[in-house]
C-alpha cells in the first residue's frame, strides 16, 4: 500500500492519467485479494478510461482492470450489472479480434449458463474459448475455465465428477504456481470443500473448511463456515451454522452467497436469487452448500 500511495502521489504531481488508471487497477487487485468486492468493481471500471486518456492503447492493462472489476461484481453478487458487462466485453473483443480480452470475458462469464440452467452451453463456450488459447502451461484463464467447470459440476449435482476433475488438474495447477496467490488458493479450497461435501467425503470437506477458517480473510471464514453447516448432522445446529454463515457473508458484502446459505436450510433466499435472474435458485444454492436445500431440509 505504501508503494501504491507513492504512485498516486506521482500521478498527481505529473498530472498523468495513465498512471492514475494503473494505480486504480493495482488497488482493484488489492481489493479482490482482501475481499473488498464492491470497491474492486468501482476501481476496476474507473481505470480503463484513464489508462487510455492520453492516447495509449493500454489493451492489456485495461483488460486486467475490467477482469478485476468483474471478479468484484461476481463475489458481491451484483449479477444485474455483471451479466450485461460480461456479454458486452465478449462482443467487443470478438469484433476487434482481441483473444486476450475475449477469453477472459468468456471464462469470467461461466455464471451466465448456470443462471440460465444451461451448463452444457457454458461448457461449450469455455471449451471453445480455451481451445484458441495457448496450450503451453496453465494460465489464469485456465484457472477460471476450471473454476467454471467445477461450479457446473456442483450445480448439476455431480460433485464426485468435479472432485475427479479437480484432482486431474492438480499437477498443472501446482506447476503453474498460480495457487501461491492467496485469492486463487482460497477460492479453489472453497470449491474443493463444496465438492467434497457434496460427494460425501466428510474428512476432506472438514479439512478444507478448517483451512479456510484459519486463513485470515473474513470471506474465507464465511466460506469455511458454510461448509461446516453442511457437515452438521443435527438439523437445528445445521440451521444455526447456515444462518451464521449467511450473516458472515452479508458482513463481507457477499449477498448472493448469503441468499444461497439461507436457501440451503430452507430459509428465505430463493426469491432473492430468482429476482437476480437465476432460473433455478435451489440448484444455485448447491454452489455454496451442496447436498442440502433441494428438499427444504
Amino acid at each position: 500500500r505504501r508503494w501504491l500511495g507513492r504512485a498516486r502521489d506521482m500521478a498527481e504531481e505529473l498530472d498523468d492519467a495513465y498512471l492514475r488508471g494503473l494505480a486504480d487497477a493495482c488497488e482493484a487487485g488489492i481489493c479482490v485479494t482482501t475481499g473488498r468486492w464492491a470497491e474492486a468493481a468501482e476501481l476496476g471500471l474507473a481505470a480503463p478510461p484513464q489508462l487510455r486518456a492520453q492516447g495509449a492503447p493500454a489493451g492489456w492493462e485495461s483488460t486486467a482492470a475490467v477482469s478485476l472489476a468483474r471478479t468484484g461484481m461476481m463475489f458481491a453478487g451484483d449479477l444485474a450489472r455483471l451479466r450485461p458487462l460480461v456479454e458486452r466485453h465478449a462482443r467487443a473483443a470478438e469484433e476487434v479480434g482481441d483473444r486476450f480480452a475475449g477469453t477472459y470475458a468468456t471464462v469470467h462469464g461461466w455464471f451466465t449458463a448456470a443462471m440460465d440452467d444451461d451448463c452444457a452451453a457454458g461448457r461449450r463456450r469455455i471449451g471453445e474459448s480455451l481451445a484458441r488459447w495457448s496450450h503451453l502451461g496453465f494460465h489464469a484463464v485456465h484457472f477460471w475455465g476450471l473454476y467454471g467447470e467445477l461450479q457446473y459440476d456442483l450445480y448439476e449435482g455431480q460433485p464426485a465428477r468435479g472432485l475427479a476433475r479437480l484432482d486431474a488438474a492438480g499437477p498443472a495447477l501446482r506447476r503453474s504456481r498460480i495457487l501461491s496467490m492467496q485469492f486463487y488458493r482460497l477460492l479453489l479450497l472453497a470449491t474443493e470443500a463444496s465438492l467434497a461435501l457434496g460427494a460425501g467425503d466428510r474428512r476432506r470437506a472438514a479439512s478444507r473448511a478448517r483451512t479456510l477458517r484459519r486463513a485470515g480473510p473474513a470471506y474465507a471464514d464465511a466460506l469455511g463456515l458454510a461448509t461446516e453447516s453442511g457437515l452438521e448432522r443435527d438439523r437445528s445446529r445445521a440451521r444455526a451454522k447456515a444462518r451464521a454463515a449467511a450473516d458472515a457473508f452479508e458482513g463481507c458484502g457477499m449477498r448472493l452467497h448469503a441468499h444461497a446459505a439461507r436457501a440451503s436450510v430452507g430459509d428465505d433466499g430463493h426469491a432473492e436469487m430468482a429476482a437476480l435472474g437465476i432460473r433455478r435458485p435451489e440448484r444455485w444454492a448447491q454452489l455454496v452448500v451442496p447436498g442440502t436445500g433441494l428438499n427444504g431440509a
